[in-house]
């Protein structure tokens, strides 16, 4: 999608009218909501009152989506956004991070349905979001009922830790120790060159932990090898 749509799906996401609430998810770390927006979108809400450290846990998942776009990876995580909405849990205005959701999904499918390419930017980008929460969960095979789905990254409440140390990743262990591809490593020089979504990550996150983003990916391009010690 062109950098200008993913602008534009972002501002809706921000602003346009909610026309319904319903619960989502009650037995997961962060309660969640399904949204309907103005003209009919169904989105995922998870407000910051409905979760231990929940303003942090939202900020999260709007970093996440943050990275992917800057790593040009924007069809790994669903696009997020932060507002402000009245919480369907207390009835006060709390920051809410605010999801697309895929309408044709898998969870925690088998990994053997992804491609390659799609293994890899998953271990790279865990190991760079320090993610903490995706042993064998919290993926989605999109759309669900293919044969070949593409790989989608969901929950990174546990992720952006300001200290180093290996991921908790299926998708990392899968590729651990390997020589990273050159797709791969292109997008982590991109990125890291650019220092792309360093001020929006600066935005989200303690800065302590925004640096540690780059410096896992400084860590990975100058040694070409999937290793976070």
């Amino acid at each position: 999608m062109p950098e200008a749509e993913l602008d534009e799906l972002e501002r809706y996401l921000a602003n346009a009218e909610i026309l319904d609430v319903a619960a989502f998810s009650q037995t997961t770390a962060h309660h969640s909501y399904r949204l309907i927006l103005e003209g009919g979108v169904a989105v995922l809400a998870k407000p910051a009152d409905t979760a231990p450290e929940g303003v942090i846990m939202c900020r999260r998942e709007a970093a996440a989506w943050v990275l992917a776009r800057a790593l040009g990876w924007p069809d790994l995580v669903s696009t997020t956004v932060m507002r402000v909405i009245t919480s369907p849990s207390s009835g006060e205005e709390v920051e809410t991070s605010v999801q697309v959701i895929w309408p044709d999904y898998l969870p925690d499918a088998e990994v053997a349905l992804f491609s390659d390419a799609d293994i890899w930017r998953a271990a790279v980008f865990d190991a760079i979001v320090g993610h903490a929460d995706r042993g064998g969960h919290n993926w989605l095979a999109v759309p669900g009922s293919s044969r070949s789905p593409h790989l989608k990254l969901v929950d990174h409440g546990y992720a952006f830790p300001e200290a180093t140390s290996p991921p908790s990743s299926t998708f990392y262990e899968l590729r651990r120790g390997q020589e990273l591809p050159d797709a791969v490593s292109d997008s982590l020089g991109d990125f890291v060159a650019r220092r792309s979504g360093l001020e929006h990550l600066h935005e989200l996150l303690p800065s302590a932990a925004a640096d540690a983003v780059f410096e896992r990916a400084e860590t990975l391009l100058s040694s070409s090898v999937l290793e976070i010690s």
